[in-house]
């Protein structure tokens, strides 16, 4: 099974500024059907957010997002930054060593996270893979020593 699925559909995709200016619309008089079908996006889908809006409030999320993120995209940002500069210092960081450094940062700011962490006391294979990815300026590799001895 490959590690990134490749998306087939469009679906989710569709800017949140499109289901604001149908929002205005419908709120002007306009039926919901009517104005999803002029502004492009589906009428169920337009519902949804009217009612999320009138509930919460004026901030909406709409489509996909992770739902078992170990950290938020701040706290990535600051590890991938965090992890730059210590492999500037030490010529690199071995995977096992990152991946055992952010289990670390898990239990100490006791972040939720799977329990195979648990069990290896490290970050998963998967989750390395995919920070990687993420963080595209990483690269893991081997530590090289800096003297003879």
């Amino acid at each position: 099974m490959p590690r990134i699925s490749v998306r087939k559909t469009s679906r989710g995709q569709i800017e949140l500024s499109k289901y604001k200016d149908a929002y205005d619309e419908v709120k002007a008089g306009e039926s919901i059907r009517k104005a999803a079908k002029k502004h492009g996006v589906n009428y169920c889908s337009l519902l949804r957010y009217i009612l999320k809006r009138d509930t919460s409030g004026d901030t909406q999320i709409m489509g996909y997002r992770a739902h078992n993120r170990v950290f938020n995209d701040d706290q990535e940002r600051m590890l991938s930054k965090c992890l730059m500069r210590l492999a500037d210092i030490n010529c690199g960081l071995p995977k096992k060593i990152i991946k055992k450094l952010v289990y670390e940062l898990t239990v100490k700011y006791n972040v939720s996270r799977p329990q195979s962490w648990d069990d290896n006391r490290m970050a998963s294979e998967e989750w390395f893979q995919m920070f990687i990815r993420r963080n595209p300026e990483l690269s893991p590799r081997a530590s090289k020593s800096t003297g003879k001895i």
